[in-house]
């Protein structure tokens, strides 16, 4: 019942990976399938797809559909260059993923915009809720309410967000630094702009260090928030202090909760594809219209207009998205409390220095 709270049992696999940190990963899978945390995470890719869609120009998918388009198109190129062995396939997959954002700001600067800021606003809420419970539920055993973990994210947005962008904001500064040393300089004297250029890329280094360490480090930086009660700047801190402490620790640690929730997640995109296939079939089995029957299983398939069957299809293919979501967001506080347990020796249970009851009751 949503409001209430529960403790879990102890027993079975938790007594015997109480003294191991990594074997006690791959309860994330299941915190994503928690109903509240699944919930909210659908609302948020709901709202994101209709937000980026409503956009949509000349029949195309809108933000997002340009977005997932470049990261499909992308992510294939990247995995051809791999195998063989084709590093200007792998420079252009990259290349298209990542420069599809700052495309999308040139040529459609007010959709884009919009969409990319009410989506970011509904991640910090929605990924702060879903962390929090999530933190709650592994580190003290309790099923905290959607309601109060909501109502937590809500109030702590602002500092979710300063914890996000503290390192990029850093590394802009910096470089802004450099732009303006190098004007200077260069606008003085080229000789002087030469002596400048050795300090400017000492500091050019340390933003992009900065700013590797915070990408690095992002799948736990809103699971500290979560944890910690604390300020933006301090859980921007500790992430990074955690990811420096112990490098390959977090890296095996991210290579299993990756593996954990890509095979999760596949499954479920593989579960949905076909349920929507059989569908489609079973639908169409005794309907003699030929047009009728092509132009159902086209929408079942995403070609052809926008239609009932295409809404319905659209609907159950944003499961895995959502699953996907919950799962960052959940895996992120496991991450969090086990790289704290092996940098700190702190307990996953000491949460909340003012306790839970206080603060989500």
């Amino acid at each position: 019942m949503i409001g209430s709270r529960e403790r879990e049992s102890g027993g079975g696999f938790d007594a015997l990976a109480s003294d191991l940190v990594w074997p006690r990963l791959v309860h994330a899978p299941a915190m994503a399938w928690r109903p509240g945390r699944l919930v909210l995470a659908y609302l948020a890719c709901a709202i994101m797809v209709l937000v980026g869609w409503s956009w949509g120009a000349d029949g195309d998918a809108g933000v997002w559909g340009r977005v997932g388009q470049a990261a499909h198109n992308g992510g294939r190129a990247v995995l051809i260059g791999v195998v063989d062995r084709d590093a200007s396939a792998v420079r252009f997959g990259f290349e298209r993923v990542l420069g599809i954002v700052p495309k999308l700001m040139r040529e459609r600067t007010v959709s884009a915009s919009v969409t990319f800021v009410v989506s970011a606003v509904v991640l910090v809420v929605v990924g702060g809720a879903i962390a929090r419970s999530a933190a709650g539920q592994f580190g003290l055993g309790l099923l905290l309410s959607v309601q109060s973990t909501l109502a937590w994210a809500v109030r702590r947005s602002a500092q979710t967000a300063a914890a996000l962008i503290a390192a990029p904001v850093l590394a802009g500064i910096l470089l802004l630094v450099v732009a303006a040393v190098g004007w200077a300089g260069f606008t003085i004297s080229d000789v002087l702009g030469g002596l400048l250029f050795g300090p400017c890329a000492i500091l050019a280094c340390f933003a992009v260090f900065v700013l590797a360490l915070w990408a690095t480090g992002l799948p736990m930086t809103v699971g500290a928030m979560a944890c910690e009660d604390s300020d933006g700047l301090d859980a921007a801190q500790r992430v990074l202090a955690y990811v420096l402490h112990r490098p390959l620790r977090y890296a095996w640690y991210v290579v299993v909760l990756g593996v954990l929730g890509a095979a999760m997640v596949l499954a479920a995109s593989w579960i949905i594809e076909r349920s929507v296939g059989v569908c489609a079939g079973a639908m169409g089995a005794w309907i003699g219209d030929d047009e009728s029957l092509r132009a159902m299983r086209n929408a079942a398939e995403g070609d052809g207009a926008p239609s009932v069957v295409s809404f319905w299809t659209g609907a159950l293919r944003l499961v895995p998205h959502a699953i996907a979501l919950s799962y960052f967001f959940s895996a992120g506080s496991v991450l969090y409390l086990s790289m704290r347990r092996v940098a700190d020796g702190h307990e996953p249970a000491d949460l909340w220095p003012r306790g839970v009851n206080e603060r989500d009751g």
